[in-house]
């Protein structure tokens, strides 16, 4: 689950909504002990999901001396300034991130108990924007460049690359499969990662650089052979290599954009399958090469300026395109852990009893751009690895807003926003918007209207708090959004939408319309994903609006916000699947109640109130209670009808530690009777299910965080939980959870 909001117009951060993944497609597909087997080149396929640290690390290392973010992480503005043709100097290491499509050829043939054959297969899947399926890929690079006085760049560079997550159906995200006709095996090849170190070599015509590229290209993939058993899967990695040309420009003094055009090949390798598991001594060998190629578009941050600072401009008027561009990079690693605690008994989606630590990465590339007068567009690509303690299952109020609902082992790549907001103002007092993650900081009217359209999440503009930031302050989900609040999202809270907010004076009215996800989460977090032969396609939707009215009480602001929300799709009544199992049966049938089988159209309503009060500078405190018609399950979110949470937070000032914050706050999680019932007889929810439910209480968190600034643009927070009846089970616990977080923004 991934980033419930970093709100769009003033605030930033990412969560991600909390839930469970998916079952790998074969035992142990994504654990780190996957053994790897190539003629050629042995490579861990675990050891894939410490490249983006490494990068990370070295972003962050170099980085840490430079001007960011005021206290609260809240960006300022990279003004992109051009620099003048002909002052340009390209000289000097640069790291930077790229996205993609990539397709390709594969030849193979086969040799063994089974019979010969051979054959090819196409290694590109279409795209699909909504579930972001398909054969396209993010990725880091890093390198160096030494201009000479002919404008000659001679220049070294290394790069990773991930691909999207794979299909729920197929399993791949690049790569392609073939059937043979000889065999009636059916072979699959997926690329789980790629890279490659390369020498440039380009001419600098002012700010722009033309360049070709080659040298050594690496990968890891996964081989599939199915047979009558279940599929056989081998993890290899290959050497070949790549060679290509680009075209980069200069957006300002560090920061440059570039497409790029790129063709790997790679040799022959062989892969030999045990199909023991068929006949005894039995195997089949399968021997393939691969091509293939790349488009890339990709941005790069320049130390030392460029080499050169461009000369000095008179500050432009306004309006004047000065800051037309807007790039920013964030990352966060999250690690949670808790010792064992008493537990009756344990079920499918119980928090393991005998304790369990994880950990989740993210990194992510804000990139913005002016379109036209009060016109922003934004688009984040992002790279993401790890799940949540218990693999994101086991807790209503789940404990990390920054695990997902489908993850893996080793990195994937998401598009996490692609949205444009217009701003219309109507006159009214001037105020100014602070730049952020999300926004270029702007002067607008206290009278206007916002519309922002495209692909988000549906929280980070609908039921937030100014006191609930998921990268800065607490980290249990119950506290970055109303839990009963089910909003349209995927299985990383992302989902397609538009909304519109209207402000005037001290009132804002807000409306959204979003995409649900093609199935209710409690069945399968694959149904999220387009898959079962269902659509996301506006369809099934979420309506939300919102009234807010901000004040001020002996002069301390405070704000009280009232949502509400209708869900329309196929979803099923939780006593609806009990009357049914208990027709064919009940506990005698074997099966246990499945809201999947009673699902029709229908419509779920829920509201929340938000209040929140500084009580003086730097200290303030909220309370958020919620309701939802419990009768029905749960679409996107969790598995939390009705809310009440409460807390504090004070700013490091009080005691001389400007940007530290402690935060202390509680939660009372519920849930109606029939979903009780539904639990007690061995039905699943989103994220718990214990087999049983027969004493079923409020799930109660106390959380308590420290946030340690370490310099304007990094921060580490360690963090307590205190979970009392997990997943409404007082047979369960209490569980002592606790946890850090490093995040970074610049």
């Amino acid at each position: 689950m991934q980033s419930a909001a970093k709100n769009i117009v003033t605030h930033v951060g990412t969560a991600r909504a909390a839930g469970i993944r998916i079952e790998p497609l074969n035992a142990g597909e994504f654990e780190p002990s996957a053994q790897v087997h190539d003629a050629r080149l042995m490579v861990s396929y675990s050891s894939a999901k410490w490249l983006p640290v490494f990068f990370t690390t070295a972003i962050v290392a170099l980085f840490t001396g430079s001007a960011a973010a005021a206290a609260d992480l809240s960006m300022p503005t990279q003004a992109a300034t051009v620099p003048a043709s002909g002052t340009y100097d390209w000289t000097g290491f640069y790291v930077g991130i790229q996205t993609g499509a990539a397709w390709g050829k594969s030849k193979w043939n086969t040799d063994g108990g089974l019979g010969s054959d051979a054959g090819s297969m196409h290694l590109g899947n279409s795209l699909n924007f909504f579930n972001e399926d398909g054969s396209w890929f993010n990725g880091l690079q890093a390198g160096y460049n030494y201009q000479l006085p002919s404008h000659i760049v001679l220049g070294a560079e290394t790069d990773a690359r991930f691909p999207s997550y794979p299909s729920p159906i197929t399993g791949i995200g690049i790569g392609g499969t073939s059937i043979s006709n000889n065999t009636g095996l059916g072979y699959a090849q997926n690329i789980l990662a790629s890279g490659s170190v390369r020498a440039r070599l380009g001419y600098a015509a002012g700010d722009w650089l033309l360049y070709t590229t080659g040298g050594l290209a690496w990968e890891a993939q996964r081989s599939y052979l199915a047979t009558s058993t279940l599929p056989t899967t081998h993890d290899s990695g290959r050497v070949g290599w790549a060679a290509g040309g680009g075209v980069e420009v200069a957006l300002s003094p560090h920061w440059s954009a570039r497409a790029e055009y790129l063709y790997s090949g790679f040799g022959k390798s062989t892969t030999n399958f045990d199909l023991g598991a068929m006949t005894p001594g039995l195997s089949q060998s399968v021997t393939s090469n691969i091509a293939e190629q790349e488009i890339r578009l990709g941005v790069n941050y320049q130390f030392g300026g460029g080499g050169l600072a461009p000369p000095k401009v008179e500050p432009p008027a306004p309006g004047m395109e000065s800051d037309r561009f807007n790039i920013h990079v964030e990352t966060t690693g999250t690690w949670q852990g808790y010792p064992a605690f008493p537990a009756a008994y344990s079920g499918v989606r119980s928090l393991p009893a005998g304790g369990d630590s994880r950990e989740t990465t993210e990194l992510g590339v804000y990139l913005g751009a002016r379109l036209w007068k009060d016109a922003e567009i934004w688009v984040e690509p992002e790279i993401d690895q790890g799940f949540g303690v218990a693999n994101t299952s086991g807790l209503a109020g789940y404990s990390s807003a920054g695990a997902f609902k489908l993850g893996l082992s080793t990195p994937y790549a998401r598009l996490s926003h692609l949205f444009v907001q217009q701003t219309f103002n109507f006159g009214g007092t001037p105020e100014t918007i602070d730049p952020s993650l999300f926004n270029f900081g702007n002067e607008v009217s206290s009278n206007r209207l916002v519309l922002t359209i495209g692909k988000y999440v549906a929280p980070e503009i609908f039921g937030r708090n100014t006191y609930l930031n998921p990268k800065t302050d607490f980290i249990n989900w119950s506290f970055l959004i109303n839990l009963p609040y089910d909003f349209g999202g995927d299985a990383w809270t992302t989902t397609i939408g538009a909304a519109a907010e209207y402000y005037i004076g001290d009132w804002t009215f807000r409306a959204g319309f979003f995409d649900l996800s093609a199935g209710p989460s409690g069945g399968d977090p694959a149904s999220q994903l387009g898959a079962f032969g269902l659509d996301e396609d506006f369809k099934q939707y979420n309506l939300v609006g919102e009234i807010e009215r901000r004040y001020n009480i002996w002069g301390q602001p405070g704000k009280i916000k009232l949502l509400g929300y209708n869900d329309h799709g196929m979803m099923g009544k939780y006593s609806d699947a009990v009357a049914l199992w208990q027709s064919q049966g009940g506990v005698a049938s074997g099966a246990n109640p499945d809201t999947g089988l009673v699902r029709q159209w229908a419509d779920k309503q829920g509201v929340s109130l938000n209040w929140e009060q500084q009580i003086s500078k730097g200290i303030g405190v909220f309370v958020e209670a919620g309701w939802m018609n419990g009768a029905y399950e749960v679409f996107d979110t969790s598995d939390v009808d009705r809310s009440l949470i409460f807390g504090t937070s004070i700013d490091g000032d009080r005691w001389s530690r400007p940007g530290d914050r402690f935060g202390i706050a509680g939660a009372v999680n519920g849930i109606s009777k029939q979903y009780a019932t539904y639990l007690n007889d061995g039905g699943l929810g989103v994220l718990i299910g214990d087999g049983q439910l027969p004493h079923p209480r409020t799930e109660n968190i106390i959380e308590a965080f420290y946030r340690y600034q370490i310099n304007p643009a990094i921060a580490f927070t360690i963090d307590y939980q205190f979970i009392d009846n997990p997943a409404y089970n007082p047979d369960r616990g209490p569980v002592n959870l606790f946890g850090c977080r490093l995040y970074a923004a610049f």
